[in-house]
């Protein structure tokens, strides 16, 4: 079970990768969705239940940032708010030490990243809420999760300069 737990884990990380070469925001949300939902098989296999938990609030989360990409502020703002108590609520109702703190963290940058800010905020705090996720990988003893992780973050990196330099060129040709 254990082979299979840490297959789907790869399997899910793969189809996440391309997520973030898609290049739109539902799209790149459609993709990541389809890879939490391995995610959560892996994690039950494992018996990892702060990943079921982040994973399916990860699934909310993209579900209302697919939404909202073009409401105004304040939706944003309240569906954040929302989403922010419930996030702590879920987590602090089962703490389990130093993984729950560092889910808590990787939460809060996706949350914040995929509610208000476009594809490349997406990317860019999907980074830096990947060094928190990677922490919370490597307590639960999940290692291959944790080195698809670290090759996640460089994923995110080189689709975020990809993407940056296509936005310069954009608007080198708009002017």
């Amino acid at each position: 079970m254990y082979i299979l737990g840490m297959s789907l884990t790869v399997i899910s990380y793969v189809i996440f990768w391309i997520s973030r070469f898609c290049k739109n925001k539902k799209n790149m949300l459609l993709f990541d969705n389809i890879s939490r939902i391995l995610a959560i098989l892996s994690f039950l296999i494992l018996h990892t239940l702060d990943g079921v938990k982040s994973t399916i609030f990860v699934i909310i989360r993209n579900f209302f940032g697919q939404y909202l990409e073009n409401k105004k502020f304040i939706y944003k703002f309240i569906v954040f708010c929302f989403l922010l108590t419930t996030m702590f609520v879920m987590f602090l109702f089962d703490f389990s030490g130093i993984s729950t703190i560092f889910i808590i963290i990787c939460s809060f940058f996706n949350l914040f990243g995929v509610i208000f800010l476009d594809a490349q905020g997406v990317r860019l705090f999907g980074i830096i809420g990947s060094v928190f996720y990677n922490a919370f990988l490597f307590c639960t003893k999940n290692y291959a999760g944790s080195l698809c992780e670290t090759i996640c973050m460089f994923v995110m990196l080189i689709s975020f300069l990809q993407y940056r330099k296509l936005n310069q060129k954009e608007k080198l040709r708009s002017c």
